[in-house]
């Protein structure tokens, strides 16, 4: 009887721990893939966004009605990721922008990207400008984005930790939520994406193939930068050209 009763007692501890760990896990809303990404909601007054403008580019991936990709300029190992998504459970969806490294997930549940965390957020960076840039995005202030990055740490990502903009500065959500009526931290929810192995092999192995790099940025120059070169090159054509004349 001691024996069953040992038993029994052992196998009510294994499964209350378990539901615990998993109780846990749902009440926190939690993904391995948040651990190692950031995410901004930019709910900002004033921001508006066309995604139109994506849809026409090469090495972009749409996903679904409300989800956007394509592989990060920086890094083959980021992805970048446009989503529509809410900040209240029930309210209007706004444009959020996540750069989510790949990342390997050890035995013990642990994960390691494969980015460092300050080359995750500088992909965040570059692709906030870019898509500024290239009129994805219009709304979204220098001051913005540098007040983004400086708050945007790896982890910041997922419905309970994602950047928001509330009480006039950006916040993770969990900060954010006694400013924001009807927000509220959530315990179960869907990540919205493919599982992160699956969602690399759905991306194309380039990025978007129009971009260049941001005008004051290593590695070139972009059409607009253009634009002032030719002027001053017919600009001097027709300066040596009057000159010819004049001499002759």
């Amino acid at each position: 009887m001691m024996i069953r009763y040992l038993i029994s007692l052992i196998a009510v501890l294994v499964i209350t721990s378990l539901l615990t760990f998993l109780v846990t896990q749902v009440s926190a809303c939690y993904f391995p893939e948040d651990s190692v990404a950031i995410e901004v909601v930019l709910n900002k007054p004033g921001i508006t966004y066309d995604l139109t403008i994506l849809n026409k580019l090469g090495n972009v991936k749409v996903l679904s009605n409300d989800v956007i990709a394509y592989r990060s300029h920086l890094s083959k190992y980021v992805a970048v990721l446009l989503i529509k998504e809410p900040i209240t459970p029930s309210g209007i969806k706004y444009l959020g922008v996540r750069v989510q490294p790949m990342f390997k997930v050890f035995k013990n549940g642990t994960t390691k990207s494969l980015v460092s965390k300050e080359l995750t957020k500088e992909v965040l960076k570059y692709e906030l400008n870019w898509l500024i840039r290239l009129g994805v995005i219009k709304g979204l202030s220098k001051g913005d984005v540098k007040e983004i990055i400086s708050e945007a740490k790896v982890g910041l990502a997922g419905w309970n930790s994602r950047i928001v903009y509330a009480n006039g500065e950006w916040l993770p959500y969990y900060k954010a939520i006694k400013y924001i009526p009807g927000a509220a931290m959530v315990r179960a929810c869907l990540l919205g994406i493919p599982e992160v192995n699956q969602l690399f092999k759905l991306l194309p192995e380039r990025p978007p193939k129009t971009t260049s790099p941001l005008r004051g940025s290593k590695g070139g120059f972009s059409v607009n930068d253009a634009i002032p070169i030719a002027v001053a090159v017919i600009a001097s054509v027709i300066t040596y050209v009057v000159i010819r004349k004049v001499i002759k």
